[in-house]
Protein backbone atom coordinates (compact mmCIF):
# COMPACT_ATOMS: atom_id res chain seq x y z
CA UNK A 1 0.00 0.00 0.00
CA UNK A 2 2.81 2.33 0.05
CA UNK A 3 5.05 4.08 -2.89
CA UNK A 4 9.21 4.34 -3.02
CA UNK A 5 9.00 8.14 -2.42
CA UNK A 6 6.23 7.43 0.97
CA UNK A 7 9.21 4.97 1.89
CA UNK A 8 12.04 7.45 1.62
CA UNK A 9 10.50 10.12 3.02
CA UNK A 10 9.54 8.17 5.87
CA UNK A 11 12.91 6.43 6.29
CA UNK A 12 14.72 10.50 5.91
CA UNK A 13 12.38 11.57 8.59
CA UNK A 14 12.42 9.20 10.92
CA UNK A 15 16.34 8.49 10.99
CA UNK A 16 17.28 11.90 9.79
CA UNK A 17 19.15 10.63 6.86
CA UNK A 18 20.63 13.68 4.91
CA UNK A 19 20.82 11.44 1.07
CA UNK A 20 18.39 8.53 0.84
CA UNK A 21 17.72 6.45 -2.82
CA UNK A 22 15.97 3.76 -4.20
CA UNK A 23 16.59 1.00 -6.74
CA UNK A 24 12.97 1.50 -8.98
CA UNK A 25 9.62 2.06 -8.08
CA UNK A 26 7.95 0.43 -5.82
CA UNK A 27 3.81 -0.15 -7.14
CA UNK A 28 1.22 0.47 -3.68
CA UNK A 29 -0.49 -3.06 -5.66
CA UNK A 30 3.14 -4.57 -6.07
CA UNK A 31 4.54 -6.85 -3.27
CA UNK A 32 8.56 -7.65 -3.42
CA UNK A 33 11.28 -5.94 -2.11
CA UNK A 34 12.01 -2.30 -2.53
CA UNK A 35 16.25 -2.16 -2.26
CA UNK A 36 18.04 0.90 -0.70
CA UNK A 37 21.07 2.78 -0.86
CA UNK A 38 21.96 5.88 1.63
CA UNK A 39 24.35 8.21 1.39
CA UNK A 40 27.60 7.58 -0.73
CA UNK A 41 25.72 4.63 -1.92
CA UNK A 42 23.40 6.52 -3.80
CA UNK A 43 25.92 7.03 -6.36
CA UNK A 44 25.55 3.35 -6.99
CA UNK A 45 22.05 2.90 -7.94
CA UNK A 46 22.88 3.80 -11.56
CA UNK A 47 25.20 0.97 -12.23
CA UNK A 48 22.57 -1.75 -10.69
CA UNK A 49 19.40 -0.34 -12.29
CA UNK A 50 19.82 -1.71 -15.48
CA UNK A 51 19.11 -5.25 -14.46
CA UNK A 52 16.59 -6.74 -15.41
CA UNK A 53 13.61 -7.06 -14.03
CA UNK A 54 10.19 -10.09 -13.67
CA UNK A 55 6.77 -9.69 -13.09
CA UNK A 56 4.24 -12.08 -12.16
CA UNK A 57 0.50 -11.31 -12.37
CA UNK A 58 -2.99 -12.89 -12.57
CA UNK A 59 -5.71 -12.26 -15.30
CA UNK A 60 -9.52 -11.57 -15.05
CA UNK A 61 -10.55 -12.13 -18.15
CA UNK A 62 -13.44 -10.35 -19.68
CA UNK A 63 -13.64 -7.50 -16.62
CA UNK A 64 -13.07 -4.07 -17.47
CA UNK A 65 -12.61 -2.12 -13.88
CA UNK A 66 -12.75 2.09 -13.77
CA UNK A 67 -8.83 1.71 -12.38
CA UNK A 68 -7.72 -0.88 -15.15
CA UNK A 69 -6.62 -3.35 -11.73
CA UNK A 70 -7.85 -5.56 -9.49
CA UNK A 71 -8.55 -2.66 -7.50
CA UNK A 72 -11.14 -0.72 -9.57
CA UNK A 73 -15.00 -1.08 -9.79
CA UNK A 74 -16.23 -3.23 -12.43
CA UNK A 75 -17.91 -1.44 -15.29
CA UNK A 76 -18.18 -4.08 -17.88
CA UNK A 77 -18.17 -7.76 -17.99
CA UNK A 78 -17.79 -9.83 -21.27
CA UNK A 79 -18.33 -13.97 -21.72
CA UNK A 80 -15.28 -13.74 -24.89
CA UNK A 81 -11.97 -15.48 -24.22
CA UNK A 82 -9.10 -14.65 -26.50
CA UNK A 83 -7.38 -17.26 -28.14
CA UNK A 84 -3.72 -18.07 -27.18
CA UNK A 85 -2.58 -16.75 -30.73
CA UNK A 86 -4.47 -13.44 -30.01
CA UNK A 87 -2.78 -13.12 -26.71
CA UNK A 88 0.74 -13.49 -28.26
CA UNK A 89 0.27 -10.65 -31.00
CA UNK A 90 -0.59 -8.35 -28.74
CA UNK A 91 2.08 -9.50 -26.39
CA UNK A 92 4.90 -8.79 -29.33
CA UNK A 93 3.75 -5.32 -28.88
CA UNK A 94 5.52 -4.85 -25.52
Amino acid sequence: GYTSSHIVRTLKKKFNIKKIGHYGTLDPLASGVLPLALGEATKTIPFITDDHKSYSFYIHWGKETDTCDNEGKVISESYKRPKIPEIKSVIKKY
